[in-house]
């Protein structure tokens, strides 16, 4: 994929590598610490973007994965990608929760 079709493209990439991130999430399974077979956002954004060796997904650009990083940091109010972890990390967190905010992320943005 050449990068300007990429950056023309990126909000549209940006929101279906949401999509499928939740859509792994709801398949397999949420854990804040993301204990395999379950994942935490982080691990479900690798396999979806191929960034996970464990997948074969194939490769999504880093621009793509890392647009999407910085707009669930906007959705729930972070600002470096620890937050992810702390949001996620909140006690009575809940797989739905995650999935939902991960949906809503990718219509909003």
């Amino acid at each position: 994929m050449a990068v300007n079709g990429t950056l023309k493209h990126l909000p549209m990439l940006r929101n279906a590598v949401l999509q499928c991130v939740a859509d792994l999430i709801e398949q397999q399974g949420w854990s804040a610490r993301g204990s395999r077979p379950q994942l935490c956002i982080t691990q479900a954004m690798a396999a979806v973007t191929g960034h996970d060796d464990a997948t074969e997904l194939g490769s999504i650009p880093d621009q793509v994965s890392n647009e999407a990083f910085r707009a669930i940091l906007r959705q729930i109010g972070g600002e470096y990608l620890g937050a992810i972890f702390d949001w996620e990390g909140e006690e009575g967190r809940t797989q739905e929760e995650v999935v939902a905010m991960l949906r809503a992320t990718a219509t909003w943005h």
